[in-house]
């Protein structure tokens, strides 16, 4: 298991020279970059919201993973009171296209972007408070969620204990019906809570709820699937958000090597 950034730099460094990897198994969604780099990496599955390696005498990091240019999740969190997604599924939510008796939520809101729901007629607005709290309300101005200022810290806090972010870019092709993925380059990036809740406050951070069901051919066909609420960032205004940036691969004496497309 890697511990230090020099590690993860030597074993980068290893699955980059592999080429192209293909995913193993049913699963192809948007997670799946992510896991198998850190599959790769030797790094267990982590979904207790802690960073992804480290330790305390060189420091912890959190790795993320792209495709191409696709949006940089955060951290996910569930607002409060307890048990509210459910709540909010059943009285936001609309039909599901595969599964037209059950219903999902997943939309995306912005500060100052209220947004309508298709098919119900809702509307949602995330508003923060001048006492740091982060509320979700509908049409009616009703509180329909909130998250306190402590609570958006802590989870951040959790995800980037050092305020170090390794950010990690890939390519992607599809072949013989399977996703792959050639992991190109890679980021150290830090960054702090204040400017992330400045860019919250701002409408750049997209808040999205993630109500879903499992697809049609998976083990648990349409039964519900709760991702979480994700916290999240797209690559036009992420340099915003970052304090220091610097490729750590490859380095400026090491050549771009794309593998065949055999």
């Amino acid at each position: 298991m890697i511990e230090t950034l020099e590690d993860f730099i030597r074993e980068f460094r290893r699955i980059n020279e592999e080429g192209w990897i293909q995913i193993n198994g049913e699963n192809q969604g948007p997670r799946e970059v992510g896991r198998v780099l850190e599959t790769r990496l030797g790094i267990p599955e982590n979904n207790r919201g802690h960073a992804d390696f480290g330790n305390p005498e060189t420091g912890y990091y959190e790795l993320k993973a792209s495709r191409g240019n696709s949006d940089l999740t955060l951290f996910t969190k569930s607002p409060m009171p307890r048990g509210i997604l459910s709540r909010l599924r059943r009285d936001y939510g609309y039909p599901d296209e595969t599964f037209t008796d059950a219903l999902k939520l997943e939309i995306d809101l912005k500060v100052g972007n209220p947004t309508a729901i298709q098919q119900t007629g809702h509307i949602l607005s995330i508003v923060c408070n001048e006492n740091g709290r982060l509320s979700i309300f509908d049409e009616d101005n009703r509180e329909c969620a909130h998250w306190d200022r402590d609570m958006l810290r802590r989870s951040f806090q959790n995800k980037f204990p050092h305020e170090k972010l390794v950010y990690v870019k890939s390519r992607t092709r599809h072949r013989n019906g399977r996703e792959e993925f050639y992991y190109t380059e890679a980021f150290l990036k830090e960054l702090n809570f204040e400017r992330f809740i400045n860019l919250l406050e701002q409408g750049t951070i997209v808040v999205s709820l993630r109500l879903g069901l499992h697809p049609r051919g998976s083990e648990n066909e349409g039964k519900r699937h709760d991702h979480g609420v994700a916290f999240r960032i797209s690559p036009h205004d992420s340099p915003s958000l970052f304090v220091n940036c610097r490729r750590i691969f490859p380095t400026e004496n090491q050549e771009d090597r794309t593998p065949e497309t055999e």
